[in-house]
């Protein structure tokens, strides 16, 4: 049965609280912090009588990565892909069929193109048809004239990595033919630590967001998709191995990052508080804060706006040094940032 976020949450909560328990009641660097929370994240099994999903690696990789990308094409044309891991830099992409084309042939022969390779581990941004170079000034994509909108909403597949290619074919329709979404994010064959491993980002229609689910959900079907049955943490599943999720705000980095960095903020900052503290008082903690940061109650797939007070400058500093301290950055690099949510 499909999972429904908050039951999620509690169970990353109650996780949460052990790890940060045993890191004990005075904390290492906010970064390792956050960084053992985000494994946490990543790593959620629902069920532990679902296998991990297990990466390609070697022939098998270069072959399925070949195969993402020409099913990425429309009328033999391609479309933009930005990879994630090399800055969101747009993929060469007839550089990198020639060089997957040539480790399928001779996995042994010298690799060449970096960012290729990048992407072979890295997360795939594909664009509708019509996007076209970024603009000079904004190193912005340029979308047709019907996208590129506010993006606050996401749906999400667990994939599993030797399905991709195939996702990648089923679902190209569905991104021209809808213009609430702006684009779709596709884990690469060679990465499986995460269940979100195709997300779809769009502005939440007002009606329309069920009919976008079913021919998504028909798409994935019909292709004979091979999904793993379970989701992430404190996203909301709709079906097995589905699930939809609100944006994070602005600056708050990802959905998941954004929690992981609350969860840390709820932790008390004095050893003695934190030496008695309890599940349930825990919990409390972690409910307050989510609310501050326009996370409502019993529905942490959501994110509304930030509450000001309480949300203010002391906790907006200390949200952005966990962050930038995740990051490997100095600690103050992001303390001028806000976090903001798009009205609708």
């Amino acid at each position: 049965m499909p999972i429904p976020s908050d039951q999620s949450y509690q169970d990353f909560v109650r996780s949460a609280f052990s790890i940060l328990t045993n890191l004990g009641p005075a904390l290492p660097n906010a970064g390792v912090t956050v960084s053992c929370l985000y494994q946490l994240y990543c790593y959620y099994n629902s069920n532990p009588n679902i296998q991990a999903k297990v990466p390609l690696a070697g022939t098998q990789l270069y072959q399925a990565t070949f195969d993402l990308l020409v099913n990425s094409h429309t009328d033999d044309k391609y479309r933009f892909i930005r990879i994630q891991d090399d800055d969101l830099s747009v993929m060469d992409q007839p550089a990198a069929l020639q060089q997957y084309g040539s480790l399928v042939q001779n996995s042994n022969v010298i690799t060449t193109n970096q960012p290729a390779i990048t992407a072979l581990t890295s997360y795939l941004h594909i664009y509708p048809d019509g996007t076209k170079w970024p603009d000079r000034n904004t190193n912005k994509l340029k979308r047709p004239n019907n996208r590129g909108g506010i993006i606050n909403w996401r749906f999400g597949i667990n994939v599993v990595p030797n399905s991709i290619a195939a996702a990648v074919k089923a679902l190209m329709p569905i991104l021209d033919q809808y213009p609430e979404i702006d684009h779709i994010k596709f884990s690469a064959p060679g990465r499986a630590n995460k269940l979100d491993s195709v997300i779809i980002y769009l502005l939440k229609p007002a009606n329309t967001d069920n009919t976008i689910k079913q021919a998504v959900q028909q798409a994935i079907t019909n292709a004979n998709v091979q999904i793993q049955l379970n989701f992430s943490p404190m996203w909301n599943e709709y079906a097995n191995g589905y699930g939809e999720a609100a944006e994070a705000p602005t600056n708050g980095y990802s959905f998941g990052m954004f929690r992981c960095i609350l969860a840390y903020l709820a932790y008390p900052r004095r050893p003695s508080t934190a030496a008695t503290l309890s599940l349930q008082d825990y919990q409390a903690r972690v409910d307050k804060t989510f609310e501050t940061f326009g996370i409502p109650l019993f529905a942490p797939h959501e994110q509304g706006q930030l509450l000001a007070p309480p949300y203010n400058h002391p906790i907006r500093i200390r949200f952005m040094r966990a962050l930038a301290l995740y990051r490997n950055l100095r600690a103050n690099a992001f303390q001028n940032l806000q976090l903001t949510v798009p009205r609708v």
